[in-house]
């Protein structure tokens, strides 16, 4: 099974690229990808090759240009030499090693397998696609059909019910609000720890 991170969107609701928002000691892509470093094949789908040339991992420019996660999904099991593919967004940074594993092993005999929450709210975003997904994706993305879930619906698809605890691990940030929001309280106990030590 190999992995990729979507890094393919324009971030507009942000203002900035929130792939390389600040989160602790590194950025959003940075931290993902060390989550994913369980993979043996791990890639960036973005809609530039050159866009994060600094970071030491496979870019995949997509095939499939301006439509959305569909197409970075469709690109990159082209990409994948192996028959599975983890799928994870740029700015999931509480993703855990724990829930990548059993969403992995939950899709074990089925071509889709995605995160649902209890309320029956569908993450296509987190998830594992196998490669007879591939035509699939590329049809719907041909004909403007630019929802995974409607892809989803086509095949025997898993969905594999978080818990509340995974659900929260599947926050994500759209705003700069929500991430000044979510940064709050580790800014606040940084700021009282190094209050403490210079007094």
């Amino acid at each position: 099974m190999s992995a990729v991170v979507l890094a393919g969107g324009k971030s507009r609701r942000m203002g900035t690229d929130k792939a390389l928002l600040r989160w602790r000691e590194k950025n959003f892509l940075e931290t993902i990808l060390r989550t994913l470093s369980i993979f043996r094949n791990l890639f960036i789908s973005t809609a530039d090759g050159d866009r994060y040339a600094s970071i030491p991992c496979v870019k995949v420019p997509d095939l499939l240009p301006g439509v959305g996660p569909i197409g970075g999904i469709y690109t990159s099991l082209m990409a994948s030499w192996d028959e599975y593919l983890f799928v994870t967004a740029c700015d999931t940074p509480l993703l855990s090693v724990d829930l990548v594993a059993s969403l992995c092993r939950a899709a074990e005999g089925y071509p889709c397998c995605v995160a649902a929450e209890s309320d029956g709210r569908l993450h296509p975003l987190c998830g594992v696609y196998h490669r007879s997904m591939i035509p699939i994706l590329r049809e719907q993305a041909e004909n403007g059909q630019y929802k995974i879930t409607l892809a989803c619906e086509r095949v025997r698809t898993r969905y594999f019910t978080l818990s509340p605890e995974q659900a929260a691990e599947l926050r994500n940030f759209n705003t700069r609000d929500d991430y000044l929001e979510m940064i709050a309280p580790a800014r606040a106990a940084g700021y009282a720890e190094r209050r403490r030590i210079a007094e």
